[in-house]
């Protein structure tokens, strides 16, 4: 899905850096990287990258995911999440497709939604 941790600047949304601590609610249409700290909940209609130096304590609602830092909080997302060898996520995940890589951390339980007949058929 994403390949490694340097998804092109143009690519992203919002950025959140390496030096930066947020808390609040993030709402997003686009696609967003964290690499710095945040507290709060996530809800993007896109992709959620969170770096190695990213940690996201708050629930995360999103597309698609590549976790390379930390998440602790809840999951939910519609397409694929992708924990990288350097990710850890403490939380429940609420998923299509779930894929760990090794190394990776997985502290939680994991619903894997159904997929419908029509969705089978196209893949």
């Amino acid at each position: 899905m994403f390949g490694d941790s340097k998804t092109k600047v143009s690519q992203i949304g919002t950025l959140i850096d390496t030096t930066a601590s947020l808390k609040g609610d993030i709402v997003t249409e686009g696609n967003l990287r964290i690499d710095g700290k945040f507290h709060g909940n996530i809800i993007s209609a896109k992709d959620v990258v969170i770096g190695e130096e990213g940690l996201v304590q708050g629930q995360i609602n999103a597309e698609t995911m590549a976790i390379y830092g930390i998440v602790k909080g809840n999951i939910k997302s519609g397409g694929l999440v992708e924990i990288m060898s350097t990710g850890k996520v403490f939380g429940d995940i609420e998923v299509n497709r779930l894929v760990i890589k090794e190394g990776g951390v997985f502290e939680g339980k994991s619903l894997m939604k159904q997929m419908t007949p029509s969705e089978r058929d196209t893949e």
